[in-house]
């Protein structure tokens, strides 16, 4: 995941990031059933995949999931060690400003 060439200001900002194996069925929900079943697919909590990250910081929020914290505007994260069979999707979305983060706004 990385910054599009011609993004601005974007230094500052949220993303949650989330993975999963690409499937012909909901490929998210089957993730979920995998978690749910306790054998999910793979893990970013127990370190079977590896995250590097450049000009951002990350959270891990579950197995297939982090928020993004992006610190330069030439920000990098990769993530490493999943299957090499299977194809990967990843979903990346803004997280919604607080209302508190909104009043910081000046008119």
């Amino acid at each position: 995941v990385r910054a599009p060439k011609d993004a601005k200001k974007i230094t500052g900002t949220d993303w949650t990031v989330t993975f999963a194996y690409d499937s012909t069925r909901s490929p998210f929900g089957q993730f979920a059933k995998g978690v749910a079943a306790g054998a999910p697919d793979f893990s970013l909590r127990t370190g079977e995949l590896r995250v590097e990250a450049t000009g951002c910081d990350y959270t891990i929020a579950s197995e297939n999931e982090f928020t993004l914290h992006v610190r330069a505007d030439d920000f990098r994260v990769t993530v490493s060690g999943f299957d090499s069979r299977r194809d990967v999707i990843v979903d990346v979305q803004p997280v919604p400003e607080t209302a508190d983060e909104q009043e910081d706004i000046p008119a």
